[in-house]
């Protein structure tokens, strides 16, 4: 091979070289820069699963995760509908400054059973005794759609036959019953006790430990239904056992949500 061919090789070789020098800097210049990109849209990722992001997914919220739907309550019974509700954040029958932490939903003159039913999807979490009410059961529940949410079925006196813990239950699913009363000189009258708000995901509490509003979550059928009932409430004649005077509970409680209630509704 001659000297001339020599060269013409050593500089192809060196060439080569050089190309894949140049290939290898260019990669990893390119990865360098992607980094820091990569990381925060990965932390974003995780931040988001946990919760942590506000709406605009820029800033810090303990509330609703961006993963996670909003969930969408609907009415808890079936068939006859109650004759009155005894609204959240009355502080006449329920101590000050937060009042009565739930929504009753009462049958004054019905009789027989009431049919409860699920407000919506979730996982059955809790089938506990009611504490202060012998021969009353809660069933508490935390959404599927988002497992910050919960709603409590609380006082009732039976749950549905073959109903346990981590059960899926769809919104008009048969929950339980209410069939007896809670006070013998009213045979007819039946009640719930209704709440709705932050459960623990973590599962340290198997039942709603911070009560809000309901009425922005519930579907815009199911607000209509619960105005129309709140509207038909008869609160007159209420003895105030704190002055034994005779006053309107409406005039304590003028809405649905109440008092500390009023506009809790994140």
């Amino acid at each position: 091979m001659n000297q001339k061919i020599k060269t013409i090789l050593a500089v192809l070789i060196i060439m080569v070289i050089l190309g894949s020098i140049y290939k290898l800097y260019f990669v990893l210049q390119n990865k360098a820069q992607n980094i820091p990109a990569q990381s925060a849209a990965n932390q974003t990722l995780r931040t988001a699963k946990s919760g942590s992001l506000d709406s605009s997914g820029s800033g810090l919220s303990g509330s609703i995760s961006l993963t996670q739907a909003k969930p969408v309550l609907y009415l808890p019974y079936s068939g006859t509908s109650p004759d009155r509700l005894s609204p959240m954040g009355e502080t006449i029958f329920h101590s000050p400054p937060t009042g009565h932490p739930g929504i009753d939903f009462i049958w004054s003159n019905i009789g027989g059973s009431v049919t409860i039913v699920a407000s919506m999807d979730a996982i059955v979490i809790g089938i506990v005794p009611h504490q202060g009410h012998a021969g009353e059961i809660d069933v508490d529940t935390r959404s599927t759609a988002n497992n910050n949410f919960g709603v409590d079925y609380d006082e009732l006196n039976s749950a549905r036959s073959g109903l346990k813990v981590g059960d899926t239950v769809h919104v008009g699913d048969v929950i339980g019953y209410v069939s007896r009363p809670q006070m013998p000189q009213e045979p007819n009258y039946r009640m719930i006790h209704w709440q709705f708000g932050y459960t623990d995901p973590t599962g340290h509490y198997n039942f709603v430990n911070e009560r809000l509003c309901p009425m922005t979550y519930f579907s815009a059928s199911a607000a209509a239904t619960m105005k129309t009932l709140w509207a038909k409430s008869n609160w007159r004649g209420v003895i105030d056992p704190s002055t034994g005077k005779t006053i309107n509970l409406k005039d304590n409680a003028p809405n649905i949500c109440s008092n500390y209630y009023a506009g809790k509704d994140k």
